[in-house]
């Protein structure tokens, strides 16, 4: 892949009726598959969806209000079979509310 790691960026949603949800967008222009994952209180997986060269997914919903942390990691592959990851972490703290 040309581009060693996936850039992130983070969007945090929250509301005083609705539990906290991340949404994570990968730009990985070269990518012919990315995934989302994620450990905490809860584990998951989930393929990220591709427009253009950007790839979004979303994960949540956090029931418990924390304070505690979220580990994600975006694993992005390309068609040679290259694979590219980063990891970063969510401070998960109660929404305001």
């Amino acid at each position: 892949m040309t581009s060693s790691v996936p850039e992130l960026r983070l969007v945090r949603s929250c509301g005083p009726s609705e539990p906290l949800r991340a949404t994570i967008t990968a730009v990985v222009p070269d990518a012919s598959s990315v995934e989302l994952s994620w450990t905490g209180p809860e584990t998951g997986a989930a393929p990220m969806v591709r427009a253009g060269s950007t790839w979004t997914a979303s994960f949540g919903d956090f029931t418990d209000p924390g304070p505690y942390e979220v580990t994600y990691t975006v694993t992005a592959r390309d068609a040679a079979g290259n694979v590219a990851a980063r990891t970063a972490s969510l401070p998960v703290t109660p929404c305001p509310g």
